[in-house]
């Protein structure tokens, strides 16, 4: 049953992950298929297709080329994009850098949501509130979630 303190608990305990992840994510994108899902997801947004420069993809029958990985993150992180480059105008900087910089947003949502969602999970399933919640944060803090999120890629 979800009840309000399940709920509470579920928003804050997503919160804190999110934070505490914030904190200690390193600013910049490494791998390759991270690259290219940015790159998807810029090019959604300023060009309205799904092209990736040469090097990040294959050539495609129209003449442009495309990502070889799966185009969900590249669609989910089109707010973050518009919001990074909107502020590389704002503030007369690179946006292609501040894009990639909000995209890390993405994993740290997608990651605590997660987690959140665990604990819901293993209360579901008959845990206590104290057994959910170390369940939760084991599974934020002591898998490679985050890192197995294509935007959070930890240098190779």
């Amino acid at each position: 049953m979800l009840s309000l303190k399940n709920l509470k608990i579920f928003f804050l305990l997503g919160i804190g992950i999110a934070f505490i992840y914030l904190a200690v994510l390193p600013p910049t994108i490494y791998s390759v298929d991270g690259h290219a899902m940015l790159a998807a997801a810029e090019s959604l947004v300023t060009k309205h297709n799904f092209s990736v420069p040469p090097s990040m993809g294959t050539l495609g029958p129209d003449g442009n080329y495309y990502s070889h990985w799966y185009p969900l993150l590249s669609i989910l992180d089109i707010p973050f994009v518009i919001m990074g480059l909107g502020l590389g105008n704002m503030l007369h900087l690179p946006g292609h850098y501040l894009a990639a910089v909000c995209s890390l947003l993405l994993p740290i949502l997608l990651t605590a949501g997660t987690a959140s969602f665990v604990f819901l999970l293993a209360i579901r399933l008959g845990s206590n509130h104290k057994n959910a919640y170390l369940v939760a944060v084991a599974f934020a803090f002591g898998t490679i979630v985050l890192v197995y999120w294509p935007f959070a890629h930890f240098k190779d």
